[in-house]
């Protein structure tokens, strides 16, 4: 492998994780706002 294809293959590899982090991020904003609105409507 060339160091140039080594470079790119590393910054896919950093975009792919910081989708995966984002998305994470907003599923687990998604569930507590779900369970904060449960939480309203149950009091």
């Amino acid at each position: 492998m060339t160091a140039k294809v080594q470079k790119k293959l590393a910054i896919e590899q950093c975009f792919t994780q910081i989708i995966l982090n984002s998305q994470g991020f907003a599923v687990s904003l998604h569930l507590a706002m779900g369970s904060i609105t449960c939480h309203i409507a149950k009091t």
